[in-house]
């Protein structure tokens, strides 16, 4: 029984093959991933056609010429985590896909499937996967595009309502996919994205070890593919080794991915928060300036860098970082609503909040109460839009029960976020997760 699954998971994509040989710049870019189709493998089994000439190659359709870049574009978003790549996919597989026979094989389904869940649009993913598990049952993807779906949106770095499930998910699909044939079209892919997607929400339910474990494996695809590590991958993965204190291994990481891909502003994003970790905070300053300068839409390294201005009492320098990090953060938000995440706006309001709260802090100083006041409504008021996004946003918790203290608030409204924060802290079966982000 098992054999026959292998067989018929394989041989959908080995059908591609046929459509593209005779263009030969893709047919030799393709090579390794959509080999012999059904009539080779017939010659295979034994039949006694297999001494005879091969047919001549007819001439690419246009839906070929579609499939084969929209194949190359989801490799290269596959290795990269590239969000364009993906859409690039998606455009080249949907001409292909209306070009082509009214029955796409197996490869234009599940790739265009997998190509708009990861360039957000989920919804839109539904259709193509829903056909492909119907016409190839058989193929182990089908329990990857599963395991993405249930989670929703991408792993970052915080549990969702679908995590556990995900991962169980992709405990069973990582056991069928190590059945699958190694030389098989999309091999590699199809086993660094289960390495890959386990990994991120492992480390999403601060299980670091194995998060460690499923990066590390997904890095060593990665290098025995001869890709450059996607940036998304080095930085997890050094972040899981910060986090069990393992500062070397983490350094490490980032700098070797650092060297291949200089241009890449997380690399310097992260080896500033290694830096931070030592406490080395002018170095930390300096990693996170690079980061910025590297690319100038990138806005998380404006909300270290404001972090850094609060921590060392230069509060006109956190302002203006918190400006940049507001604007780069809005404007990516109105050009890709799909950016948007409840994490990020919580971190935007707590960072805003943790300004007027220093602000009030400073008035008090001069002796000015009244205009203290004042800084502490505000920060009040950043503080619950802050906890409304994400209810979970730790700091934000702590630093509403300072500003109500300081704002003499009904103790019952006192007692009711530390109600909150304590049963986050202990794990209560009805607290949400708890999410720790630059002000959160």
């Amino acid at each position: 029984m098992r054999s026959s699954i292998r067989r018929s998971s394989t041989g959908p994509f080995r059908t591609v093959a046929l459509a593209v040989a005779a263009a030969a710049v893709a047919a030799a870019a393709l090579a390794p991933l959509l080999v012999d189709g059904p009539a080779a493998a017939q010659d295979r089994s034994g039949n006694a056609a297999r001494n005879a000439a091969p047919p001549p190659a007819a001439a690419p359709t246009p839906s070929d010429s579609h499939k084969i870049r929209g194949v190359l574009a989801w490799r290269r978003a596959v290795w990269t985590s590239d969000p364009a790549s993906y859409l690039k996919a998606v455009k080249e597989l949907e001409q292909a896909r209306a070009l082509g026979p009214a029955a796409p094989d197996l490869a234009t389904l599940f790739l265009l499937g997998m190509s708009y869940a990861r360039s957000g649009s989920p919804a839109k993913a539904e259709e193509p996967l829903r056909a492909a598990r119907e016409a190839f049952p058989a193929f182990p993807g089908h329990l990857l595009a599963e395991a993405i779906r249930v989670t929703g949106e991408r792993p970052g770095y915080h549990k969702q309502d679908g995590t556990i499930p995900a991962i169980e998910i992709l405990d069973a699909y990582l056991v069928d996919i190590a059945r699958y044939d190694a030389k098989a079209p999309f091999a590699a892919e199809l086993r660094y994205l289960g390495y890959l997607e386990r990994g991120l929400r492992m480390y999403a339910i601060e299980h670091h070890d194995l998060a460690i474990r499923d990066l590390g494996q997904a890095l060593a695809l990665t290098r025995a593919e001869g890709r450059t590590p996607a940036a998304e991958l080095v930085r997890t993965l050094s972040q899981a080794h910060r986090t069990v204190s393992e500062f070397d291994l983490a350094e490490s990481t980032i700098r070797e991915a650092l060297g291949a891909d200089p241009g890449e502003p997380s690399h310097y994003l992260v080896l500033g928060m290694v830096a931070a970790d030592g406490n080395h905070l002018d170095r930390a300053r300096e990693w996170y300036a690079r980061a910025a300068a590297r690319r100038a839409d990138y806005a998380e390294p404006r909300a270290k860098l404001a972090y850094l201005g609060w921590e060392s009492g230069d509060l006109d320098t956190m302002r203006r970082q918190l400006e940049a990090y507001e604007y780069l953060t809005t404007e990516s938000w109105q050009a890709n609503p799909a950016t948007r995440s409840p994490g990020l706006a919580s971190n935007l309001r707590a960072g805003w909040g943790t300004y007027w709260l220093a602000r009030g802090e400073r008035l008090t100083e001069s002796g000015d109460l009244v205009g203290a006041k004042r800084m502490w409504e505000r920060a009040r008021l950043e503080f619950a839009r802050a906890l409304q996004e994400t209810p979970g946003c730790i700091r934000a918790l702590n630093s509403m029960i300072q500003v109500l203290s300081r704002l003499q608030a009904p103790q019952p409204e006192i007692d009711e976020y530390t109600r909150r924060l304590e049963q986050i802290r202990q794990g209560a079966p009805d607290a949400p997760p708890a999410y720790r982000e630059t002000f959160c």
